[in-house]
């Protein structure tokens, strides 16, 4: 169990002391530590972890390899987490599918490795990479740590997409005017390009158009918007004309910006507007397209007149004050180039306390006022303010109504940095009003990374001194990860989020941070007014009050991980656990062997393993007898998160592709082409050579394995651990569940058959009362996994599904052109009927990340090299480790091109002290 830090439970105490009043009855003061306890007591047992993960680069070349550094925390001291030393990393497509899953073992909070973009298992797109420790999973979606990224594999010829869209009126119905440029990425437009449009509303099609380009590369597309149809689910699916609409679709989001559409809210400080007192009040603005929209304006009440003005200061939040009257209700006017557009402020109560906290610029202490309404004022009612950071409590105070406004002036020493909620609760421990602060004590590590020349030549040796201090000055030991990139390759952005946005800020709040590395850059007054707004705006975190003060609080769902184990349970006949069984572990990959016995509960465990890719675990099971009859072996196998997609839309790489992003891919492309000139390599016109797959060992009806489509043995070990229905919904085009006809189809038109090692489960599926055929076959679609799967054979067109229709086919008036049928090879070939083997158990454990060395040429200027040097990561190292005295020396090669470096460095001493610094190397001739 974590502890609280001594130097916080010291500071409460002697706020407590501080603050409250001993004139009182010691009941309120007993009731407040008794709170005060439980609230500790709670958070201790949640114990909750933070993570951060630092990529080698914001994104990726297909074939790339993605390298990491992960640094997990105990959140309440920001020191290394002693509780997890293993935690998972994936990374999902935007459909969110899981493609690749790997476990990463910790050693102390820290963990490194790479993830290769394999061509075949990351195509163009855009991808997201998830991490988090098995603890993480306790706290929900929101805690684990999520970053977006692209895969982009573009040639000279490929395809980028401009888009603009205008909202005009026609026979008094909106329509759309969509202005499309369509250019190559040399720079070539596509000029008299035959092209379809297809315009979608989610499944519901909008309009179909056939388009031309222009000399310029330009085209236009003009479709009606129907009342009813979201606006932020329409998109335009574009294919060269005599293809099929899902052939080579290039897909356009269509982004609406209209100004009448823009959303304004409100948040009173404290959770609620109270008539009669003064309230402050923060807004926030946000476009149709999503993003922070500036407005200004005025509130007014019921009669029309003026009580507030309301201006936004920064992505459009902003706050003001005034104070409601009874019986007055308020609306907010703003215009929007032309547009007066209205909205109603909430209504204000007549009763409760208003919470007001002013965080001044480095100011040395936190100003708290708490006012009650009148009525309360004749109450002698007590409620407690509680204040919060990073899970421990830090201060506590009672408050009583009658004895009017409540100032206090808290030191903010009492506060580590980072994020403070204070909350009032009343006596039956129910919050009423809360706010949330950021306090900084400009203690962050103070890290620095100074090359040695202000320039350096091709392929010249850099170093660099690296020094990590505290605020004092004092030399700090610490552990930094650090990627050097490339700029005319790689697009950096200065305001990216780091280690110290993410674990500060973005984690404790809700929703999605916008630049969030803007208010640690050069700290002001005026951003530290702006961030306030942000707080008020978005502040609303995640925590359970009754689950707080339950009499028996809920135990945590999901266990934490010191190591990787095998753990399992071994059974009779009669489903009861077997004493003293003898369990064997083998592997051949690597080889290993082990032995133990199960506890009286049939219960056993295996540790101290490494498991490599691939390696697969036999475990055999015997009784005091040496039987293994009767006996059955579960292992408790990893059960992967479920997350939910945001409603933030993907944009494909391809649209509106910034200047400096296609410069960089552009620049790429020219040294692939010169070094391909150095080595005498002549680009020849592509030719696709598709290989004939065969399935070893499978049913298929058909001669030679004729199939549509073929994933390989090979293909399905590349994909883990991927559940069946995963890989269909992956990798068979037009594969998709089918909700208002309760099975599965192919491209809505065509019902799916699953044939198992040459049975088709329709055979079964009339004794399944209850299910639905999408249910039905979800129970082998979910229980079926990689792994377990020799190869898949997908039969959709008539040459190849005619055998499948003629053989399995009970309706004589049906026709073969409404069904697919697909073909399942498992590698037992007994189909998903065969339960595991009696005293035996194969387990296939997920991998490790692999932790190879980064390669990093050195070079000999005496020996001339016949290739060019134009990596994009010019270097990237996990453990940069400073030593006693606060120093490092890093030390790395140029490429062969001139220009600038930029250079990420982040990092902890793993003991409450968190850094980040980038900087620009030169390169000159």
């Amino acid at each position: 169990m974590t502890k609280t830090p001594k130097f916080l439970r010291l500071l409460f105490m002697l706020a407590l002391i501080t603050v409250c009043n001993f004139s009182l009855a010691q009941t309120p003061v007993s009731a407040l530590k008794q709170m005060m306890n439980v609230i500790e007591n709670y958070n201790q047992n949640q114990a909750l972890e933070k993570l951060y993960v630092q990529t080698d680069k914001p994104a990726y070349n297909r074939g790339d390899t993605l390298w990491f550094k992960s640094y997990l925390f105990d959140a309440a001291t920001l020191k290394a987490s002693h509780r997890s030393g293993l935690m998972y990393i994936e990374i999902a497509d935007q459909n969110d599918t899981v493609i690749c899953r790997n476990m990463v073992s910790l050693i102390a909070g820290m963990g490194w490795g790479s993830l290769p973009l394999d061509n075949k298992m990351f195509p163009d797109g855009n991808y997201t990479l998830r991490a988090y420790s098995n603890w993480m999973r306790n706290s929900g979606q929101d805690a684990i740590f999520s970053l977006p990224f692209t895969v982009t594999g573009v040639k000279p010829e490929s395809w980028l997409i401009s888009s603009k869209f205008n909202v005009g009126q026609q026979n008094n119905q909106p329509n759309v005017n969509a202005s499309l440029r369509f250019m190559r990425v040399d720079n070539h437009p596509l000029i008299a390009e035959q092209l379809k449009a297809k315009i979608t509303a989610g499944k519901s099609t909008l309009g179909r158009a056939n388009i031309q380009t222009g000399t310029d590369g330009n085209a236009d597309i003009t479709f009606a918007l129907p009342p009813k149809a979201d606006a932020k689910n329409i998109n335009i699916s574009i294919t060269k004309a005599g293809k099929n609409d899902d052939d080579d679709a290039f897909v356009v989001p269509v982004i609406l910006n209209r100004d009448e559409k823009t959303d304004l809210q409100f948040m009173p400080e404290g959770g609620n507007l109270y008539a009669g007192l003064k309230n402050h009040v923060a807004f926030k603005a946000v476009s149709e397209a999503g993003k922070g929209a500036d407005v200004s304006g005025a509130v007014f009440n019921n009669n029309q007149r003026q009580v507030a003005a309301i201006k936004s200061e920064h992505l459009g939040m902003g706050s003001f004050s005034f104070t409601p009257q009874t019986g007055e209700t308020y609306t907010a006017r703003i215009k929007v180039n032309g547009h007066e557009l209205s909205y109603p402020l909430p209504a204000a109560k007549t009763s409760g306390l208003m919470l007001n906290v002013v965080n001044p610029f480095q100011s040395d202490s936190v100003q708290v006022a708490i006012s009650p309404t009148a009525d309360l004022q004749s109450q002698d009612t007590n409620y407690y303010l509680v204040a919060q950071a990073r899970g421990v409590v830090c201060y506590g105070a009672v408050i009583n109504p009658s004895k009017g406004i409540k100032t206090l002036a808290i030191n903010k020493d009492a506060f580590p940095t980072g994020i403070t909620r204070f909350t009032i609760l009343n006596t039956m421990h129910q919050p009423v009003a809360e706010r949330i602060i950021y306090i900084d004590h400009g203690d962050n590590i103070k890290l620095t990374a100074t090359p040695q020349k202000s320039t350096y030549g091709k392929r010249d040796s850099v170093s660099m001194s690296v020094k990590a201090t505290d605020k004092a000055g004092n030399p700090l030991i610490g552990s930094f990860s650090l990627a050097v990139t490339d700029d005319a390759q790689v697009k950096t952005d200065p305001t990216a989020g780091t280690i110290l946005t993410n674990i500060l800020l973005d984690n404790d709040l809700k929703g999605y941070v916008e630049n969030a590395a803007y208010y640690f850059i050069n700290p002001s007054a005026d951003k530290n007014r702006q961030l306030d707004n942000l707080l008020l705006a978005q502040g609303w975190v995640n925590y359970n009050w009754a689950d707080a003060f339950a009499p028996n609080p809920p135990a945590p769902k999901f266990d934490s991980e010191a190591r990787f184990t095998i753990k399992g349970k071994v059974t009779n006949f009669f489903n009861k656990p077997v004493f003293q069984s003898h369990v064997l572990l083998l592997s051949k990959k690597p080889t290993s062997f082990a032995d133990t016995a199960t506890n009286e509960k049939g219960e056993f465990i295996f540790n101290k393993l490494n498991p490599a890719d691939s390696t697969v675990y036999v475990l055999q099971a015997k009784n005091k007898k040496d039987r293994k009859a009767g006996l059955g072996i579960d292992v408790n196998e990893f059960k992967p998160v479920i997350f939910h997609l945001e409603n933030a839309r993907s944009m494909p790489w391809y649209v509106n592709m910034d200047t400096s992003k296609i410069n960089a891919i552009q620049t790429s492309q020219a040294y692939t082409l010169e070094q391909d000139k150095m080595l005498g390599v002549h680009q020849l016109k592509q030719v696709n050579i598709q290989d004939t797959k065969i399935v070893k060992g499978s049913k298929n009806l058909n001669a030679n394995g004729g199939a549509d489509f073929i994933m390989s043995e090979e293909d399905l070990r590349k994909s883990g651990r991927m559940t069946l229905k995963d890989l269909l919904l992956k990798n068979v085009k037009g594969f998709n569940e089918n909700l208002r006809f309760n099975q599965y189809m192919i491209n809505m038109d065509q019902k799916v058959h699953l044939v198992i090692d040459g049975v088709e489960l329709d055979f079964f599926y009339d004794g399944e009362a209850g299910l639905n055929k999408r249910e039905f076959y979800d129970q082998w679609l979910n229980y079926l996994d990689a792994q377990e799967i020799k190869g898949i054979e997908v039969m959709r067109s008539m040459r190849y599904s005619a055998t499948y229709f003629n053989r399995f086919s009970k309706n004589p008036m049906d026709t073969p052109f409404n069904h697919a049928y697909i073909e399942i090879t498992t590698y037992s070939g007994n189909g998903a009927f065969m339960r595991k083997t009696p005293g035996f158990y194969l387990y296939r454990p997920m991998a490790f990340a692999s932790q190879r060395e980064f390669y990093s040429p050195q070079y000999d200027y005496k020996k001339p090299s016949s290739f060019m040097d134009t990596r994009t990561t010019l270097y990237w190292t996990p453990n940069v480790i400073t030593d006693k005295a606060g120093n490092a020396t890093v030390r790395f090669y140029t490429g062969d091109k001139n220009g600038t470096y930029t250079f990420i460095m982040q990092g902890s001493d793993m003991d409450g002290n968190l850094g980040a610094q980038q900087g620009k190397i030169t390169v000159g001739q």
